[in-house]
């Protein structure tokens, strides 16, 4: 696989000519977990942003994956071997889906750092594209003394497929401050067409520790 890296500031846009080797086995739920540092150190405040991609997902996108970075600009990961006439970075949709419908969905999250004040309030923008402007969906109540935070309220999106939809969500510790004090305690991004296809349920790892699921009602 080969790797770059893209942000909206065009002089922070590496492409590293590195190949790297993978063994993939499908039954393993494997992911790979990137950290991108400054180039100052490799010291951890020096993090230009983390990602996880699962390999399954980068397999059946023809080996090739836009992943956004928990601190802006995204990750291109592509394969040494793309099927040839075959669109690049789409999963195959299920039988009878529609071009574009209203989806409403709850979000759970799992595992959280047990640091945290246990405090959760999430947050949810959308875009379209990997560096599209952010659009409000929703702001949830905060769930207190929990690491494993399950926000009852039903999110909705209008979905259409042939957008590059992608969906934002922010897990705020609020330590008692008001919103503009809290700390951000994660981001999770997650591409609509992926949760579409597959069948509406789509589990995305959280760039610390944890994981945060996106489900269908």
């Amino acid at each position: 696989m080969k790797l770059s890296y893209y942000h909206l500031i065009p002089q922070r846009n590496p492409d590293w000519e590195s190949i790297f080797e993978f063994h993939f086995d499908r039954k393993l739920r494997q992911y790979w977990f990137f950290h991108v540092y400054d180039e100052d150190s490799l010291a951890l405040d020096d993090t230009v942003g983390k990602v996880w991609v699962n390999v399954a997902d980068f397999m059946d996108k023809n080996q090739v994956v836009h992943a956004n970075l928990d601190k802006g600009g995204y990750l291109t990961v592509r394969g040494d071997i793309v099927k040839p006439k075959t669109p690049l970075g789409i999963l195959p949709f299920p039988r009878g889906t529609p071009n574009s419908k209203k989806l409403r969905f709850i979000v759970t999250s799992r595992g959280l750092d047990s640091n945290l004040n246990n405090h959760e309030t999430l947050i949810i923008t959308s875009t379209e594209g990997v560096n599209g402007a952010e659009k409000n969906v929703g702001k949830s109540v905060a769930i207190t003394a929990s690491l494993n935070p399950g926000w009852k309220q039903v999110f909705t999106l209008n979905w259409n497929k042939n957008k590059d939809q992608r969906l934002h969500f922010k897990i705020y510790d609020g330590k008692g401050h008001k919103l503009d004090d809290i700390d951000k305690t994660g981001d999770a991004w997650i591409e609509v067409n992926d949760y579409v296809a597959k069948g509406e349920s789509f589990t995305v790892l959280l760039p610390t520790k944890g994981k945060l699921t996106m489900t269908k009602v």
